[in-house]
């Protein structure tokens, strides 16, 4: 996608990510962080409209480290300028 490469889900990544950054529908996000408790992934980053109800209720079931309803373009943004 625009240059970078893609894979089908997180099993396939070459190199294990020390943070999952959600950018998809809810539907998706929940199907990947099911797939992440099953790898033990801990620490997610849920951007605004990936989230829903269940999203959040099952990062928190889960014991993930996570942030949310943050936008990682602003975020960083704010940083920057710190």
């Amino acid at each position: 996608m625009d240059g970078d490469p893609t894979y089908p889900s997180i099993d396939a990544l070459p190199e294990r990510p020390t943070i999952l950054n959600f950018v998809v529908p809810p539907d998706q996000t929940l199907k990947v962080l099911r797939d992440a408790v099953r790898l033990g992934y801990h620490n997610v980053w849920i951007q605004p409209g990936a989230e829903s109800p269940e999203v959040m209720a099952f990062v928190q079931e889960h014991g993930f480290n996570y942030l949310a309803n943050a936008c990682i373009m602003v975020r960083s943004r704010i940083r920057s300028e710190a």
